[in-house]
């Protein structure tokens, strides 16, 4: 999770107490294991937003855009070779900030008003 790691980087220590605590705070909010968070929130989101004929070409698409991420990975990391540790959290941070206001004022509600 980038909570912990961006913890343990403003403190700018070695000390480990700010990365430990921040790993209990995000286990506690439920987000500690964030892939398996995710995906079962965007597995529930397709399972709501699409008919059962559609549903097997969303759930593809959702695999192709995981793997197409993982190609970029290395890519990523080059372009952040330069940059100080820092800057790469920082970075980090605000890509997932980025995410979090997209879903929540973009993306549409997956269920009807009732």
């Amino acid at each position: 999770s980038t909570i912990p790691t961006l913890a343990l980087a403003m403190t700018e220590t070695t000390s480990p107490y700010a990365y430990y605590a921040s790993c209990i705070l995000t286990g506690m909010l439920g987000v500690g294991s964030t892939p398996s968070f995710l995906s079962s929130i965007t597995n529930a989101y397709i399972g709501d937003s699409y008919n059962s004929k559609d549903r097997p070409a969303q759930f593809g698409l959702l695999s192709a855009v995981l793997a197409g991420s993982m190609l970029l990975n290395p890519l990523m990391g080059k372009l952040t070779d330069k940059m100080t540790l820092q800057q790469v959290y920082f970075t980090i941070f605000f890509l997932q900030g980025f995410a979090v206001l997209y879903i929540l004022f973009v993306m549409p509600e997956s269920l009807p008003n009732n």
